[in-house]
């Protein structure tokens, strides 16, 4: 540790004596100034009121001192040469840990008070503006992979007369204003991610950092925190960052993104922008820029905003759900619903319908008309719990299903309690995952109550939270309780996404993520027997590799996989009816002698996957043949090769016999 010396004028030192307990109320510490020459330190007692250590000589140290609830660090204000300003985290021992950079210096800002919130994980700032002594500001900072991030930025015009942290729920700050304004702000850590279902979706994760709004898109590039794809700088900090929300039209805009200014409430709409590197194997977006692309002054300060379409937001105002539009460079407001004197906790929106819960527990909705008007709040049900999110899933024109969390408690849709102790959830245009404590589940996505039940189940590190799945891609990204992040392929999303490129004809991208994930690949044929044996020209000469068709026809069992293997993902009630020349228990016969066909048209040789097809269906002799053949025809270094390939397929002894 670098030792920083500050030479201070004892007569001009804020003499004034702070003390702060641990949480756990077995020790407190005590702030001072000693008439000496070591200026300001502190000092730990245990409860009895006996000395246990002495901070290190640190000068420039300020009076506010709070100690973290659970009992890890001391947080001080610093002040160091070259007009820098800090917070210095003390370990129990009186040794300095590390430290916290101020995005002010002191002759703007005097930090008046700090305050951890109960459970630990957002340190608060109160700071006192130079310039205007009634002006106040609160800082919010939280920590993640060693990183300290300014989350949030509080600005007030009138003083703070006092402050506190709800004890019971720990990230509800309530705050009393010299004039008698009473205010309680609650907070919820979630992730802003764009919401799109389609391939356009880039899974974009933006995170607020002050001023800076940092973006990944995990689609091309997995970056763990606080690093990131690109850096995005704004004037002031920002409050709120948001995409668009899920709506039926076409899905160009979805990652785009708004910042909503804590300072001037101006809305910046900004488009990411991406490089490929063309000699990648397979060539793949990255995120490395970002830019503003508009900017809207917003005639009334909202506290929370949707973006509905390109030109329409709702925001919420106090106890108001209002309606703005973008005119030339401004947010007018077009049309205020009243929400009879309570207060929105969770809102979301989906195809211009805001679905939200207010503090009485009930879920409400309020359609934005095609006029641009706000229909009157229609009351769905009430929950028993009070939610910290909503979202929304509405497939097909089909009733729209809420999805509501209660952060580790009830998982809910509509009114059914679906799980507990859940952490996070996720919904893709199939499945709503969800994680509880060391477990990852995935429901299927339907209108029937009776069958929400995990269709599959995994385990996964403790505490970790779902950060985004790819949209039509199998990639699930995790954050763990320490910061970093883990990317999983789990089985039902890979299944799912081989499904669709087999669909589409897509034989090589499917057999190369079977390969990946070792998925069985009698999948390839059972997905769709009809449409694969009539385009089996187009798959061998996408596939073309040799090994790669050896690897297939190796695989090849008389079996459908779709109803025994990889059943969760097939709804198979019925009997299946195959076409006539096909039969499940034929299905090993069926596809090598139409394998053998297609072999015998190409103009590249495929001698070892035409052997295998023979030894598969139990023809060894027919290989035997085709090496003659291949012999005859003068190929004698082909028909060596050939023979030792059989050697590995067949024992040597079956061979002579």
């Amino acid at each position: 540790k670098e030792e920083i010396q500050v030479i201070e004028d004892m007569e001009t030192v804020d003499k004034t004596c702070s003390v702060t307990w641990r949480g756990d109320g077995e020790y407190f510490a005590v702030s001072f100034v000693q008439t000496s020459q070591r200026g300001r330190m502190f000092k730990v007692f245990n409860k009895e009121g006996h000395l246990q250590f002495t901070s290190e000589p640190c000068g420039g140290l300020e009076p506010p001192i709070f100690w973290r609830p659970s009992g890890l660090w001391l947080a001080v204000p610093q002040i160091l040469p070259g007009n820098k300003y800090r917070i210095t985290l003390f370990e129990k021992n009186g040794l300095r840990h590390r430290e916290l950079a101020l995005p002010f210096v002191r002759e703007e800002q005097i930090v008046n008070s700090l305050a951890w919130n109960s459970d630990s994980e957002i340190l608060l700032i109160e700071t006192q503006h130079v310039a205007d002594a009634a002006k106040n500001s609160i800082y919010l900072f939280t920590i993640c992979n060693y990183h300290w991030y300014l989350k949030q930025y509080l600005e007030f015009n009138t003083p703070i007369a006092t402050y506190s942290w709800s004890f019971a729920n720990g990230k509800l700050l309530h705050i009393l204003l010299a004039d008698g304004t009473f205010q309680s702000i609650k907070w919820e850590m979630d992730v802003n991610r764009s919401c799109g279902y389609t391939v356009i979706d880039e899974g974009v994760v933006a995170v607020i950092d002050g001023s800076d709004v940092l973006l990944t898109n995990f689609r091309g590039t997995i970056i763990p925190p606080p690093m990131c794809g690109a850096r995005l700088t704004f004037t002031h900090p920002i409050s709120q960052v948001g995409f668009p929300t899920r709506r039926d039209c076409k899905e160009e805009q979805m990652n785009f993104f708004f910042a909503l200014d804590a300072v001037t409430n101006v809305v910046n709409i900004c488009e990411p922008q991406y490089t490929i590197n063309e000699k990648d194997p397979v060539p793949v977006q990255r995120l490395t820029t970002a830019s503003i692309v508009k900017k809207y002054n917003s005639c009334v300060s909202v506290s929370r905003i949707l973006w509905l379409s390109p030109q329409l937001f709702v925001g919420l105002q106090e106890k108001n759900l209002v309606l703005l539009q973008a005119v030339n460079d401004t947010l007018e407001v077009i049309d205020v619903c009243s929400l009879d004197d309570t207060t929105v906790v969770a809102m979301q929106a989906n195809n211009n319908v805001v679905y939200f819960q207010t503090l009485t527990g009930t879920v409400q909705m309020v359609e934005v008309q095609t006029d641009n008007k706000l229909s009157n709040p229609e009351t769905l049900y009430a929950l028993p719990d009070i939610c910290d999110k909503i979202e929304i899933v509405q497939n097909k024109g089909k009733v729209a299903q809420v999805y509501a969390l209660k952060y580790r408690g009830n998982l809910y849709c509509n009114q059914k309690k679906m799980a507990s102790d859940v952490t996070s959830f996720h919904l893709t245009d199939q499945y709503v995952a969800y994680t509880a404590l060391t477990q990852l589940h995935f429901v299927k996505l339907t209108d029937n109550a009776d069958f929400r039940q995990p269709i599959e189940s995994r385990r996964m590190e403790r505490g970790a939270r779902i950060v985004t799945i790819v949209p039509k891609s199998s990639k699930c990204v995790f954050q763990l309780p320490r910061g970093n992040l883990e990317v999983i392929h789990p089985r039902l999303l890979s299944i799912h996404l081989i499904g669709d490129f087999l669909d589409a004809r897509k034989y090589w991208l499917a057999f190369d993520l079977m390969r990946k994930q070792r998925i069985n690949l009698n999948l390839i044929v059972d997905h769709d027997p009809k449409t694969f044996l009539e385009n089996l020209d187009e798959f061998v000469s996408q596939i073309s590799n040799p090994q790669w068709l050896n690897l297939f026809v190796t695989d090849l069992q008389n079996e459908d996989v779709t109803r025994t293997m990889y059943a969760g993902n097939y709804e198979r009630d019925q009997p299946r009816v195959y076409s006539d020349a096909y039969d499940v228990a034929g299905k090993v016969n069926v596809v090598c002698d139409r394998l053998i066909e297609v072999f015998e048209k190409q103009e590249k040789e495929f001698e070892l996957p035409k052997i295998t097809c023979y030894v598969k269906k139990g023809l060894v002799e027919n290989a035997l043949a085709f090496i003659w053949t291949l012999k005859k025809a003068e190929s004698h270094q082909k028909a060596e090769q050939s023979l030792k390939y059989l050697l590995y397929l067949v024992d040597v002894n079956q061979l002579y016999n």
